[in-house]
């Protein structure tokens, strides 16, 4: 992602074209969606830049990345203003405490991860079409599902 990045951004022709320049990447998680979004909206354009270059695009990312840009995108849309929140002077500790859970919940919701689970559940549910971390569980079927949800794009590159 980052060369990709590097590499748009100096790109003068295309930044003159689209009339607007990739942001710059940090470690920021609040950049972070900032860029998978930007990255989504010229998602167009940046297809049609990489297939008409006269050389190839060596940094262009594969059809299944833009699939987990839109997972993330679609992930910080209700992660960065939680952040925001938290960054407050004024909050209390509980007060965040409890923005982190509805958020988690929020994140358990959309995904369709389940939990907390007992080892002894964990166990009993633990299969091969599945992700357990912790005392947490995700069928595969739900990733699918949440990506699939995402778009006509991310849908028909599934």
């Amino acid at each position: 992602m980052k060369k990709f990045i590097a590499h748009l951004r100096q790109q003068n022709g295309l930044i003159t074209e689209m009339q607007a320049t990739c942001p710059q990447l940090t470690t920021r998680w609040l950049v972070m969606g900032k860029v998978c979004k930007w990255l989504l909206t010229k998602r167009i354009a940046l297809f049609e830049y990489i297939n008409s270059a006269t050389e190839p695009v060596s940094t262009a990312p594969p059809n299944w990345w833009w699939v987990v840009i839109a997972g993330i995108s679609a992930l910080t849309e209700i992660i960065n203003p939680v952040f925001i929140k938290l960054q407050a002077q004024n909050l209390l500790i509980s007060m965040q405490s409890a923005l982190l859970e509805t958020l988690s919940l929020d994140i358990c919701t959309m995904i369709g991860i389940q939990g907390p689970f007992s080892n002894k559940e964990l166990v009993r549910l633990t299969g091969e079409f599945n992700v357990v971390y912790g005392r947490w569980l995700v069928d595969y079927a739900q990733i699918v599902l949440f990506l699939e949800g995402l778009g006509m794009y991310s849908r028909h590159t599934l």
